[in-house]
């Protein structure tokens, strides 16, 4: 078992078990604050569309000869005005982003359910259709409850992953702290 956890698990063990705590810890407030953590993901999305849509107008006017140039354009330009318009305030955007959450969680349930039922009789095409369907369940209820649920679905969803994180990250310690051991 020992020679499956890589070298760099086992030396380093203790960083990845300072690491998964850290990123509990940061979970845990996310979960708990999730109007703070909603808004500061909103920043952090408003920042990244507005890095994409300068890199995106750069891009394009590199290519100018090319038949996409406008293409590359105008999503830059899109990306910026977006990018702006998440950093614009602290609860502008929120509802447009809830939305886009619950409808790609419903999306993604929809696909797997279908995708389950064209596995049928494969080994776990039940758990793929169950995945589907709490997906689509999670977006309906995020869908359904807006607009509160645009104060807190995107930090409790930050925090979900962050907590998901730290779980793994001690996992991995645990197992290379085995392993170094034995």
């Amino acid at each position: 078992m020992s020679e499956q956890i890589p070298e760099v698990i086992k030396e380093r063990w203790s960083l990845f078990l300072f690491s998964g705590i850290f990123f509990i810890i940061g979970g845990m407030m996310a979960i708990f604050m999730p109007l703070a953590s909603t808004i500061a993901v909103k920043f952090i999305i408003g920042a990244i569309l507005l890095v994409m849509g300068v890199v995106e107008i750069v891009h394009g006017f590199g290519i100018k000869g090319w038949l996409g140039f406008i293409w590359n354009l105008a999503l830059g330009v899109i990306f910026c005005f977006a990018g702006l318009y998440l950093l614009s305030g602290p609860l502008s955007g929120l509802m447009t982003l809830t939305l886009l959450v619950a409808l790609t969680f419903i999306a993604q349930g929809i696909l797997e359910v279908f995708y389950g039922f064209q596995m049928r009789p494969a080994n776990g095409a039940n758990w793929i259709m169950l995945s589907g369907v709490i997906s689509a369940i999670a977006g309906i209820m995020i869908f359904t409850g807006l607009p509160v649920s645009g104060a807190w679905v995107l930090g409790f969803l930050a925090g979900i992953s962050l907590l998901s994180s730290g779980v793994t990250n001690i996992a991995l310690a645990m197992a290379g702290r085995k392993a170094k051991v034995a």
